[in-house]
């Protein structure tokens, strides 16, 4: 079961240092400069919306945002075109993409140092036809994620949890390592799996 779209969100570790207008000029100079991969388009300000998108960096393959979903900033990939592999293939893309311009955005100056953790993240399943938020597919979905899951955080033990149990809801699934782990070992392990 692969959805037709998927995203992964990583968490600011220190979101109050950066303001939410400063993503505007950045994701537009991405666009200029191809900072992160795939066909960008356009930028889009979501910031008056409580608990929304923030500002999307609006793709062809996906979409880049600094999101305040939950209460919680953090930087999501939206994979909207999936590659045709498994599920555990698609969520390694969107993991590597979604890790690859947060350190894009750690390297921004104007983002004041902002920081995001790599030890917790955000898979939702975006597609209720193929992927309907029930138990019967929440434990196909972990039995799938789980081995690669496992194999990407390497030492550190992977809790895999359902965060949203109502039906109406996206099946989001919350990931957290029981120990730290770097965006450097992060894709260095999913480089191998791609090479394996």
């Amino acid at each position: 079961m692969v959805p037709k779209r998927l995203s992964v969100k990583l968490f600011a570790a220190n979101p109050e240092v950066v303001e939410p207008d400063a993503f505007m000029p950045v994701f537009q100079r991405w666009i200029q400069r191809h900072t992160v991969e795939g066909l960008l388009i356009d930028v889009a300000d979501y910031k008056h919306v409580p608990d929304g998108p923030g500002m999307v960096l609006i793709g062809h393959e996906g979409d880049y945002s600094y999101t305040y979903s939950d209460g919680r900033p953090g930087i999501q990939y939206v994979r909207k075109i999936t590659s045709g592999g498994d599920l555990a293939a698609n969520v390694a893309t969107a993991f590597r993409l979604a890790i690859q311009a947060a350190q894009a955005l750690e390297a921004e100056k104007r983002l004041g140092g902002l920081k995001f953790r790599y030890d917790e993240a955000e898979i939702a399943l975006i597609d209720r036809l193929r992927a309907p938020n029930t138990p019967e597919t929440w434990g196909s979905v972990r039995a799938d994620l789980e081995p690669s899951l496992a194999a990407l955080y390497g030492d550190a033990a992977v809790v895999l949890t359902l965060l949203h149990a109502d039906p109406r809801d996206l099946l989001t699934i919350g990931l957290k390592a029981a120990g730290p782990v770097t965006a450097a070992e992060l894709l260095a392990r999913l480089g191998e799996a791609v090479s394996a």
